[in-house]
Formats: C-alpha cells, sequence, structure tokens
C-alpha cells in the first residue's frame, strides 16, 4: 500500500504523520488514526502499527499515525508537553480529517494512547463512530507508577536509593523527573494520574473494539473484565477479544502479534467505490524546508526516512545508522535529538528505518545484512543533497558494527563516528562484566548498604560470578553469539555477503581497510561499551588503528548505552558535530 510522510499545523506545532493509503483515489474517505503509546512503548510497538496500518489500508480505509507534540518526528520537547496538548492534537486531527470530507473516522489507541483515544473522543461526540483499542491501560495513576520504577531500578544499579513515592513528591511539588531519558514535566503526570477509565466511558452511539494478546492464552484480564462490565451497564457497546501474541509494547527483542493485525482489519469493512465527488481528500501538509520525510526504495521494498537540512550546509553530512529495536527517532529520541543538533551546526543529517523495522516495507534481517539498506539510503541522501560530496556514518551499537563493515566498500563515506559498538562474544561478556560490573559493585556504598540489610541475594551472586569467571576462561576462537540486546533475533544463517561472525575479527578488517576518519564514542556505565573497550585492549591491529593519527577516542564517565542522561547526550552530540566540522 502506498504511504507517504507530512506535516500538519498542529496547535502546538508541527505534526509529523505517516499516511497509509489504499491506492485508489475512488474510494470513501474512511479514516482511522492512531494514537501512540507511551515513550518506549511507542517505539517498541512501531512495526506492529506500520503492520497493522497497511492491512487497514489493503481494506480500503486511510490511516493517519501522528507523532503527537514533543514526541517521535514531531516539532517540540517532550519536557514541555502534556496530556491536554496531546488530546488537543488528536481531537485537532478528526476535525482536520472531517472538514476534508471524512465519511467515517475511528480511533485506534495502543496502550496509554486508548486512554487518550477516550479523552479525546469525549469531546468530539458523533465525530468519531467507534475506537479500537489494543491492550488498553486503564488507570493512569497505576501506570505512572510503574513508569516510575524504571529509574528507581536504574538508580538502584549504581547504589542510589531512590522510591517512586519521594519522586512522586517531586511532581507534585512541581519538579520534573528524568526517567529512562525522558524528561517528565510535573504537568504531564498530574494530569495521567488523573486518568481511570471506568469513569471514561465513550458516549452514546460509540462502538469500542478491545483488544489484548496474551501470550499464555486466556481472556480479559479481571481489571478488563470489571471495566467491560460497568460499560456495558452504562449502554456502551464493547466487544472485547484475546488474542494470542507476544507483549510487543515491552519485550527486549522487537516481537509481532499476527493474529492481532489480521483481527484489526478485519474489523474493518473492505470499502467500495464512492459516488462522484465523495472521495478522500487527503490533507495537505505545511511547508517544512529543515526537516523532510523521504521514501525510497530497497529491492522492491519501500523505506521511510527522515533528511534534516541546515540553511547553510557544508558538503559532508551525517546518516545515522541505528542500532537495537530502535526506528529512526531512537531511544528517548536520542537520533532526533542528534540529527537536529548537526543541522543546527551546519551539518545535514539523515536517519532511516532498516527494511522490516519502524516504518519501512519487508523483513529485518539482522544487523550483519543491512549493507543494501544502507546503500540506498546513501544513494537517496545524495539525490536529496547534490552539493554534498561526502557522508560520515554514525552508529549505535550493533549500528555502528553494520556501518564499519559497509564504510569499506563505499568510497562516498569519508568518516565514522561509533558509539559503543557491538563485538559481543559469550567469553567478551563475561570477561566484561567480572572487569566492570562486579568491580564497580565492590566500591559501592549503595551495595554494601543493602548487603547489610539484607537486600542481596549472596548466593546467587556467587554462583553468577563464578558462571561468568567460567565463561571468561573459555578459549577464544569464532565469537558465535550475535545477538545484541534489545534487537530482533539473529538467528538466521549468514549470507554470504553479510558480516562475519566472528564480530571482533570483523571489526578489525573494516578498520584497518577504512581509510577516512574514525570518532569511538564510548559510554562508562554500558557492558557493551566495555566489552568493547576489553577488545581494543587485546587486539593489537584495533590499538594500532586508534593509535593513528586519523582515529579519536572520547569517553563519557557516566554515560549509559544510549547517553539517555542529557548531559551525556549533549556531551556526545556536541563532540561528533566539532568533529564532523573540522574533517
Amino acid at each position: 500500500m502506498p504511504v507517504t510522510t507530512c506535516q500538519l499545523a498542529g496547535p502546538a506545532g508541527k505534526l509529523f504523520s505517516t499516511l497509509y493509503l489504499p491506492g485508489r483515489d475512488d474510494l470513501p474517505a474512511r479514516w482511522v488514526v492512531h494514537v501512540p503509546a507511551f515513550c518506549e512503548e511507542m517505539n517498541k510497538s512501531r512495526p506492529m502499527v506500520a503492520a497493522a496500518a497497511r492491512g487497514m489500508a489493503a481494506k480500503g480505509w486511510h490511516v493517519l499515525v501522528p507523532d503527537l507534540h514533543g514526541t517521535g518526528d514531531s516539532e517540540g520537547e517532550f519536557s514541555k508537553a502534556s496530556w491536554s496538548t496531546w488530546r488537543d492534537e488528536i481531537v485537532y486531527l478528526v476535525n482536520t480529517l472531517r472538514a476534508a470530507n471524512a465519511v467515517e473516522v475511528r480511533l485506534w489507541g495502543l496502550r496509554l494512547g486508548c486512554l487518550l483515544a477516550l479523552d479525546a473522543a469525549a469531546l468530539l461526540g458523533q465525530s468519531v463512530q467507534s475506537l479500537i483499542l489494543w491492550q488498553p491501560v486503564t488507570s493512569g495513576a497505576q501506570y505512572l507508577k510503574q513508569f516510575l520504577r524504571l529509574r528507581v531500578a536504574a538508580r538502584r544499579m549504581r547504589g542510589l536509593d531512590e522510591s517512586v513515592s519521594q519522586l512522586m513528591a517531586k511532581l507534585d511539588a512541581g519538579d520534573s523527573v528524568r526517567v529512562a531519558g525522558y524528561t517528565l514535566p510535573s504537568r504531564m503526570a498530574l494530569e495521567l494520574a488523573a486518568l481511570e477509565m471506568p469513569a471514561m466511558a465513550p458516549g452514546a452511539g460509540q462502538q469500542v473494539h478491545w483488544l489484548s494478546v496474551r501470550n499464555t492464552g486466556g481472556g480479559c484480564t479481571p481489571v478488563e473484565q470489571k471495566v467491560i462490565a460497568a460499560w456495558q451497564a452504562a449502554g456502551v457497546g464493547v466487544e472485547a477479544e484475546s488474542l494470542p501474541g507476544e507483549s510487543f509494547w515491552a519485550t527486549t527483542e522487537i516481537s509481532m502479534a499476527p493474529e492481532l493485525v489480521q483481527r484489526t482489519a478485519e474489523l474493518c469493512p473492505p470499502a467500495t467505490a464512492a459516488s462522484a465527488g465523495n472521495g478522500p481528500i487527503i490533507p495537505g501538509g505545511v511547508a517544512c524546508s529543515d526537516e523532510q520525510g523521504v521514501a525510497f526504495q530497497c529491492d522492491g521494498d519501500t523505506l521511510l526516512g527522515v533528511i534534516h537540512r541546515p540553511p547553510r550546509g557544508i558538503e559532508r553530512g551525517v546518516l545515522i545508522v541505528v542500532g537495537g529495536p530502535q526506528y529512526r527517532v531512537g531511544a528517548h529520541r536520542q537520533f532526533v535529538n542528534l540529527a537536529r543538533h548537526l543541522a543546527a551546526a551546519g551539518i545535514p543529517a539523515m536517519r532511516f528505518d532498516y527494511r522490516g523495522m519502524g516504518d519501512s516495507e519487508g523483513n529485518f534481517r539482522g544487523f550483519q545484512h543491512v549493507s543494501r539498506d544502507i546503500g540506498a539510503a546513501m544513494d537517496e541522501f545524495f539525490a536529496r543533497l547534490p552539493q554534498m560530496k561526502s557522508v560520515v556514518l554514525w552508529g549505535l551499537c550493533d549500528g555502528a558494527t553494520a556501518a564499519a563493515c559497509y564504510a569499506v566498500d563505499d568510497r562516498r563515506v569519508s568518516g565514522l563516528a561509533l558509539a559503543n559498538p557491538w563485538v559481543h562474544s559469550e567469553q567478551g561478556q563475561a570477561r566484561a562484566f567480572i572487569r566492570h560490573y562486579y568491580t564497580a559493585r565492590l566500591f559501592n556504598r549503595g551495595f554494601w548498604r543493602r548487603l547489610l540489610r539484607g537486600e542481596v541475594g549472596v548466593v546467587q551472586s556467587l554462583k553468577s560470578l563464578l558462571a561468568n569467571f567460567l565463561r571468561s576462561r573459555r578459549p577464544g576462537g569464532a565469537q558465535r553469539q550475535t545477538q545484541a540486546p534489545e534487537t530482533s533475533p539473529r538467528g538466521q544463517a549468514l549470507e554470504s555477503a553479510g558480516i562475519s561472525d566472528d564480530l571482533v575479527g570483523a571489526m578489525e578488517d573494516a578498520l584497518v581497510r577504512f581509510p577516512g576518519k574514525l570518532l569511538l564514542l564510548l559510554s562508562g556505565r554500558d557492558l557493551t561499551a566495555a566489552e568493547f573497550a576489553d577488545a581494543l585492549g587485546r587486539s593489537r591491529r584495533l590499538r594500532k588503528v586508534m593509535a593513528s593519527d586519523r582515529a579519536r577516542r572520547c569517553d563519557f564517565a557516566e554515560a549509559d548505552h544510549t547517553f539517555a542522561a542529557s548531559a551525556s547526550e549533549n556531551s556526545a552530540n556536541e563532540a561528533t558535530a566539532n568533529w564532523v566540522r573540522a574533517l
């Protein structure tokens, strides 16, 4: 199905939106508006959302997937967003479609987006005929506590004690709280805490399709059944189904729930040709010269990306190669922020989705087999900015490894910026764990406090230490295990053109052969970076590359894998921009 992007002039700024269209102009203007999940749940769900949107478009429906203010590719900062702003944006989108000849509009919520869809539907009334709710969150207050626990757990790993109640007190006092790379504003948190689904029953005439997934089978949970029963007692038409599938919004690796995609498409009756003059009017986007959504081909599949154009750019651009399960936005908008930082410094930048990731079509083949995807993005980047003379590839984790191995065969690449490259092996991981994790715990006062309070499983910890020690002493050789953290499964057989499964050897060969400049960015609180640093210390070839005048290394002692702290992210972005400008 045709897919395109546009930027709509929303009430709080430009809204980057992806449109999935039926491919026919004679179908009635029936629309589905997606209401996204929250933070990383939105990122992890993106392939599922894209698959379902294509399924509905194949039935003749038009699907609009917006990024709300301060999220995804849209304008603004998450720290300045609010629930009411997001609700007003959904209302604006529906009213825009209604004014553009839509004969029917449905809202399709995912997780926390279900509460937002219900909140908007209450204001829209009969402008929304029905709602599709995917795995709904039923309590905003409970969801907020679960979100705050991410910070509590992360800080506990560093020996810092903090509780959810302490964080709630900060939010109640008007302070923002940084969680997993997102700065949660007080207003957003307080609005979220006030939302409870039992009190948000849809209005008369609004049909609800409640779809849950369970990897263990079974029906709706008791909490869900209670909400559904209350709504039905109030006269709301609710059809609830539970389908088999993984928790795709929360799994470490990207996962899909095909039955959910199929059932969602079945809920959209096939469209028939419209009478004359009743065809769809596609909402027009606002002109946006600085950030442009692009669609391009890779072996017959359509890939999506975003190009950032500075007013007066230099002749060298940066192509960002994503890592792990992330799509072009990145964890906590890491890649968006990097690209915008580069563009503000006069450096063109491009972000894109591999095949099978984010909004792009096709099947994901693993990071060892994305060279054709990178090549297609390179071609599109140069075609859109013909004044460019060369490109730097910037990659994170397995994206850094893929970028390094690709660069050897493309003379248009003049530099590599590699952040926490992925060179995983069982032996290397165990060695890094012993040297960096266990050593850090010995000098961590918080660890000793928890040990004295009986909060540390001593026997289990000793077993873990012994297991890692034994793994670290195993003979080297081919590094067979190549599954990165937070990535899709890497179990498929390597193609002849793919990256070798000896990742240290592959990086050695690539960096020795690559003639351009090299920037190495390593985080101090990341085992992936620690494993690469250990490999660097053991490899004469890598040490020789890094000792040359074409290589530079930047260490960020307090940074985690994705530079989630704002200071770490800003430092890494500035280091990248300064290095590119100096090439």
